[in-house]
């Protein structure tokens, strides 16, 4: 009781991941004592929305659960209108999955069964893209040994490191930060696309891992136009003209 009077008059705002559903979470996802921590989560996620706190799950997909993220609908569906207006739904794929670019078909589906179930889901292609925190310059996350990096989603080893902090406190960058600083505004593709304001060409490091070379997402000029298209019909669609 005294952290809920606590907690119901504070605006949060958490990130909470599930690994699929309740089956391969569990197979991914274990207490230290290696019980099963679906049900938990579950439960804490919808302690939290009655108290008011916005949360967006977020589902990590790879190869093996893609298919699955679907099945998670059911354990929302007693999720309140009041409710569900705390709720988002977002999607990212496992880097360390290699050919992940294979389910995306399965991810947008699912995203269009959420949709159509009530549930709002963050960035549709319609709406501009948030930059990652590791574009911004003040951004810098800082390990244990005092190596700083950009990027979280990649692991901390010395050849991803992008210098350190030193015994004075300053941050000494090296030369991959000052890559990631170059590329960070796309390359020449990007910047005589028709969508780079809304695009950005990716993370920088995506650009990084590229190269900085073409267009980084593989658009062709269809996927452009397609893009532009639902924009439009999203501004549209908002300000009730159609």
């Amino acid at each position: 009781n005294d952290l809920y009077s606590i907690l119901k008059d504070t605006p949060i705002q958490l990130q909470i991941t599930l690994d699929g559903s309740r089956e391969h979470h569990d197979h991914t996802r274990k207490t230290s004592l290696g019980e099963p921590t679906y049900d938990i989560i579950l439960q804490n996620i919808k302690y939290c929305l009655a108290i008011g706190a916005h949360v967006t799950i977020r589902f990590n997909y790879t190869q093996k659960n893609a298919h699955t993220f679907v099945d998670v609908i059911q354990d929302f569906r007693n999720v309140t209108a009041e409710q569900r207006k705390f709720l988002t739904f977002t999607f990212h794929k496992v880097w360390q999955d290699c050919h992940i670019d294979i389910v995306e078909e399965t991810i947008e589906n699912t995203k269009d069964i959420f949709e159509r179930e009530g549930f709002r889901i963050m960035q549709s292609p319609q709406i501009m893209k948030f930059r990652c925190y590791a574009d911004k310059t003040n951004h810098i996350v800082v390990n244990y040994n005092g190596d700083i990096y950009k990027c979280t989603a990649r692991d901390f080893t010395k050849k991803n490191s992008e210098g350190v902090i030193n015994d004075n406190g300053d941050i000494i960058p090296n030369e991959r930060y000052s890559r990631r600083m170059e590329v960070v505004y796309g390359n020449k593709t990007c910047r005589k696309c028709r969508i780079f304001p809304i695009c950005h060409g990716g993370c920088s490091q995506d650009k990084l891992d590229h190269h900085n070379k073409g267009c980084i997402r593989g658009y062709s000029q269809q996927n452009v136009e397609n893009i532009l298209e639902r924009r439009v019909l999203y501004f549209l669609k908002k300000e009730g003209f159609i």
